[in-house]
């Protein structure tokens, strides 16, 4: 007479097969700024993860959004965004999954180099970015740090 599966087995095996098959968000489609922003000089960008009704993601808009795109830090690391739930662009390689918003995560070549997470205020937010485009080699114009 044949044993019975044990269910742990069978349950493993059910489990093995759902995350085979189940999408997972880091590997879902982009919903935001398309990589043709990417600065191709020096292949970082900065990837801001926002959440709909975030206070302090509204307040980073306010204060600091209509700057970026001008500074240095802008032209040196475009911005991108992408909401905690997502869809995640593609090959976005994290050291972890943002779990506060807004987090700004610094890449290079879609691989986290470093990241702030939630919104420090104007005054400290250019510093910490700009410090985190130095670690990461980027040349920053001293005229033209902190925004």
């Amino acid at each position: 007479m044949p044993r019975p599966i044990p269910f742990v087995t069978v349950f493993a095996a059910a489990f093995a097969v759902l995350l085979a098959v189940w999408p997972h968000p880091l590997a879902a489609r982009d919903r935001a700024t398309p990589p043709a922003t990417q600065n191709a000089e020096t292949d970082l960008q900065l990837l801001m993860v926002d959440r709909r009704g975030c206070v302090y993601c509204l307040r980073w808009e306010a204060e600091i959004g209509p700057d970026y795109p001008r500074s240095a830090q802008g032209r040196i690391a475009p911005l991108r965004r992408v909401d905690l739930d997502g869809p995640w662009p593609d090959g976005i390689v994290l050291a972890s999954r943002p779990w506060i918003t807004p987090t700004f995560i610094l890449l290079r070549n879609n691989m986290e180099v470093s990241r702030i997470e939630g919104y420090v205020g104007k005054k400290r937010f250019w510093p910490l970015l700009d410090q985190m485009l130095v670690e990461s080699g980027a040349a920053l114009p001293r005229a033209r740090r902190g925004g």
